[in-house]
């Protein structure tokens, strides 16, 4: 095996083994978040603090989640409206967010150069985290135990 391969081997490896141990633990911080919101008591929607004997302080935050048929809301405030003379305030939002259009942009630079540099002198770009991926068989495959001598094999 040449050194290349043998150093992606041991990254390779290395990063299945954190990605385990990370799904552990966040499988066990959600364990131990449902436990104790189970023990400190608070309001269903704001925040409860709790504080242990060694000094520990304890805050629970709780919210609440809406979703909706935003036409069937609206349907219903007509509806009331109309069958009541009245007017209510129709109880959605909506916003509009402007982002860049990258394909847009994109295009302008391979299509268009000189009105891209017009534009590039208003835009900021910086590299994006690069993501690493390594798919693990989770049935019939190696387990993190196996893994873990895999790595020590190549350390060695």
């Amino acid at each position: 095996m040449n050194p290349e391969e043998r150093a992606l081997r041991v990254n390779v490896s290395k990063f299945v083994l954190a990605k385990a141990a990370e799904e552990q633990a966040k499988a066990t911080r959600i364990a131990a978040e449902g436990a104790i919101a189970a023990v400190v008591e608070g309001p269903e929607k704001g925040q409860a603090t709790r504080n242990l004997s060694d000094g520990t302080k304890i805050v629970v935050k709780r919210s609440i989640i809406y979703h909706c048929n935003v036409a069937a809301i609206s349907k219903t405030c007509k509806d009331f409206c109309e069958a009541n003379n009245a007017k209510v305030h129709v109880p959605l939002k909506s916003s509009t967010k402007t982002v860049l259009d990258t394909e847009a942009y994109e295009y302008y630079r391979k299509n268009y150069p000189e009105f891209f540099s017009l534009l590039a002198k208003h835009v900021q770009v910086k590299p994006a985290k690069t993501s690493v991926t390594v798919p693990v068989c989770r049935s019939g495959g190696e387990n993190t135990s196996d893994l873990r001598s895999k790595i020590e094999s190549y350390h060695g």
